[in-house]
């Protein structure tokens, strides 16, 4: 978000309802599909500008606005912009709909269970489990790892129940927006590969209307790919995508 708004575009970044600085709903009314309707009132809010600045700022009614999602965020963006539209661009990261036998059966045999028990879990169970997850711990810093991790928050349940269906798969035809896929190179959740199929290449056939669809692999990295050491080399390949679709306010 800061490389975006460094180049001249307003970012936002929103804690969702039940993470951060937001309130903590019961877990399990948090689903993707009520993730979706929120954000889209915030689309549509921006727009508008219907919503609450700090004074002395006024709010901006903005003429575009685009999504991006990385993981979840990525199923939550995509259930958007195909159930409620509004969007002019869609940047997808780090998500497909094709996840690896490994995360499929780690998912249904661990997160599922763990939800079932309880409105909020931990999203692979431990944090060394979940440091897999995110890092290509060969070239990931040791210290962004700690920090990331200390970090790490439970997720709701009701979104773990949720996106197992992956919803948005039978929308993403109607997707008329620009698609930006991005996928990293050893993501052991959602790779650009699997098995040797082009998973990548078939996530984008998916976005059946969009005209205007492109695929970007991060070397190197894993599921996190914001944080690893070479995060600033794709932060511009996205700024650059985007620049020739919507102008910069500089």
């Amino acid at each position: 978000m800061r490389a975006l708004a460094s180049q001249g575009f307003p970012a936002i970044a929103i804690d969702k309802l039940g993470y951060g600085a937001s309130d903590h709903a019961n877990g399990y009314t948090l689903t993707v599909e009520s993730y979706a309707a929120m954000t889209s009132q915030i689309v549509t809010q921006l727009r508008t500008g219907l919503y609450q600045t700090p004074l002395p700022s006024l709010p901006i009614a903005f003429s575009r606005v685009g999504l991006v999602g990385h993981s979840a965020g990525t199923e939550i963006a995509e259930l958007t912009a195909g159930l409620f539209g509004g969007i002019d661009v869609l940047i997808a990261t780090g998500y497909t709909h094709v996840p690896t036998p490994r995360i499929l059966t780690d998912f249904t045999t661990g997160d599922t269970v763990r939800a079932a028990l309880s409105d909020r879990e931990y999203f692979g169970g431990t944090p060394e489990q979940r440091t897999e997850y995110m890092y290509n711990v060969s070239v990931a810093d040791p210290d962004v790892i700690a920090l990331d991790t200390a970090m790490a928050e439970l997720t709701p349940s009701g979104e773990i129940l949720t996106i197992s269906s992956q919803p948005s798969r039978l929308i993403m035809a109607t997707i008329t927006a620009p698609v930006l896929l991005v996928l990293a190179e050893q993501d052991i959740l959602f790779p650009p590969d699997v098995l040797g199929v082009p998973v990548g290449e078939l996530e984008l056939a998916l976005f059946a209307l969009s005209g205007d669809k492109e695929l970007y692999v991060v070397p190197d990295a894993g599921h996190s790919f914001m944080l690893h050491p070479n995060a600033p080399e794709t932060n511009a390949v996205i700024v650059d995508w985007l620049s020739a679709r919507i102008p910069a306010c500089n």
